[in-house]
């Protein structure tokens, strides 16, 4: 098995939710055509449950939150099929650890 370009960590905290959006996520990559190159990992609870659902891209991190059925195919789409950031889904940790992501 090849090591995946990028790891995408959902988290499973109890007010995430996380593993409602899994099937999404899953179905979103693989329609793009990234399922060699991407691996989704369950995560526990990321710290960040006032912003929920969330996940985590590796490499980065790049912070994802506040995630429904439609920002999950855009961040697919741009962030993992197309390398630009979404920004507007940013967690606010990752837009000042990644300032320049304009």
């Amino acid at each position: 098995m090849s090591t995946p370009n990028a790891r995408i960590y959902l988290c499973h905290g109890p007010f995430c939710h996380g593993e409602s959006l899994r099937f999404a996520l899953e179905q979103a990559i693989a329609q793009a055509g990234l399922t060699d190159t991407c691996e989704v990992r369950p995560s526990g609870c990321q710290s960040r449950c006032d912003d929920g659902p969330n996940l985590t891209i590796w490499p980065g991190p790049f912070r994802y939150c506040h995630l429904t059925h439609a920002n999950i195919r855009t961040i697919v789409n741009q962030h993992l099929g197309n390398q630009q950031i979404v920004r507007e889904f940013l967690h606010p940790t990752s837009l000042q650890a990644f300032p320049d992501t304009e």
